[in-house]
């Protein structure tokens, strides 16, 4: 069953949380060599009031709602996003203050209100992150075309040719939850050049991600928390 967010209650009670246990320093030693270097425009939601208690998986479990977290840059703590409609396989996600990332399987493919947007991106029918596939059947290489703010009603695009490189094994853990995970680099190249990080279980369940989002951002680095069935 699909798990979807209806109730502002549990967003707003969501929104400063964090997991315990912080980033695997191995996946951070190795998304630290692949991020751009560049800052992020600010972004942050800052609050003054008390800090949320540590996300648990009991209380993803009592909540019962599709969750990821999304981290910008190096900023030290991300933000809880839970699942809010599910369109065509679109799957948008929104913060407490209505930030949101869209995702297609475990690809970014709209952003609205985190620096400077993400309109869409077209991938290949093939493309892994899109399509859930098996590891081993990944291809070697696909293509995407980013579309961005631009001068024009129809923005920007930029089409890039990415090649993927499967890693030695790895298992992450997130919210007490251990998966065998991955390494799988992915190199693209074309109107843009960066490098994407992803954590992949055999099944091609993608559970960590380190994704280009445009020109003018730091990538996103997303926790699956709570997949949708």
């Amino acid at each position: 069953m699909m798990r979807i967010s209806m109730a502002l209650g549990a967003l707003v009670i969501l929104g400063a949380c964090s997991s315990s246990g912080g980033v695997n320093p191995v996946f951070r030693a190795v998304w630290d060599k692949v991020r751009p270097g560049q800052a992020a425009p600010e972004t942050s939601e800052t609050t003054t009031s008390a800090p949320a208690p540590a996300l648990t998986r009991a209380r993803i479990d009592e909540l019962n709602i599709a969750m990821i977290r999304v981290k910008v840059g190096a900023a030290a703590n991300g933000s809880i996003l839970t699942a809010r409609t599910l369109n065509g396989g679109y799957a948008t996600y929104s913060s407490t203050n209505q930030q949101t990332v869209t995702l297609f399987g475990a690809l970014v493919t709209a952003h609205r209100g985190i620096g400077f947007d993400l309109l869409s991106v077209a991938h290949a029918p093939n493309d892994p992150l899109a399509v859930r596939t098996p590891l081993d059947d990944w291809p070697s290489a696909v293509r995407r075309d980013y579309r961005l703010l631009g001068n024009g009603p129809d923005g920007t695009v930029l089409s890039v040719n990415c090649a993927f490189r499967v890693g030695p094994p790895f298992p992450i853990t997130q919210v007490e939850v251990t998966y065998e995970t991955r390494i799988v680099q992915e190199s693209c190249t074309g109107d843009a050049t960066f490098q994407n990080l992803h954590m992949v279980d055999e099944d091609g369940n993608v559970w960590r991600t380190a994704q280009w989002v445009g020109p003018q951002m730091d990538q996103f680095e997303i926790e699956v928390l709570e997949p949708i069935d």
